[in-house]
């Protein structure tokens, strides 16, 4: 499943309250351990998983590989800014690519100003509409552009660029056998 199975939200409150009370991560707070659980430490979009997928040798989970994102965005959705519902994980390019586009135009089902949560399957409908219509398109297209980079730049800086595609061709290789995907991995800046 792409946006990962979603752990119930009861049980999703009991792992982060857990996880926080060991007192070895106390810097989170139950609200953000809450989402990582609930949305299984996966982007709800891609479902990548950003447990098995990250360096996290400084410490911070978030830095590099995945962000909180709203699915209404709050700057159309003030009411939402802080409601849990409206929150999900969202890996790094996922949260680019989405930016403030608006899954509820298409869909239509929360009205502006309630303030009332979201339920659980008009979430998923969000989290639907926004992979279908905008993300996995724009990811295609970025795969696109970025193949043809490589080609252009090829012949224009021969030494660079061939470290260049020797280096992602080994890294493509060694995740697409760790993911069976190599657009899931996060590439260096």
């Amino acid at each position: 499943m792409r946006s990962g199975e979603c752990v119930q939200t009861e049980r999703a409150e009991a792992c982060a309250k857990k996880v926080l009370d060991s007192g070895e991560i106390n810097d989170w707070s139950l609200e953000a351990m809450f989402i990582c659980f609930r949305d299984s430490f996966r982007c709800v979009y891609c479902g990548v998983d950003l447990l098995k997928d990250g360096d996290f040798s400084d410490g911070d989970i978030f830095k590099y590989f995945s962000h909180f994102d709203h699915l209404l965005p709050k700057s159309k959705y003030p009411e939402l800014k802080d409601e849990k519902s409206n929150m999900v994980l969202s890996c790094v390019p996922c949260n680019r690519r989405k930016r403030n586009r608006d899954p509820n135009k298409d869909v239509n089902t929360y009205i502006l100003g309630s303030g009332r949560a979201l339920e659980d399957e008009e979430r998923q409908m969000f989290i639907d509409v926004t992979w279908n219509k905008w993300l996995e398109p724009l990811r295609q297209k970025d795969r696109v552009r970025g193949s043809t980079l490589k080609r252009l730049v090829q012949g224009c800086l021969p030494e660079r660029a061939r470290m260049l595609v020797e280096s992602d061709e080994g890294q493509d290789q060694s995740a697409e056998a760790k993911n069976g995907d190599s657009s899931l991995r996060k590439k260096s800046a």
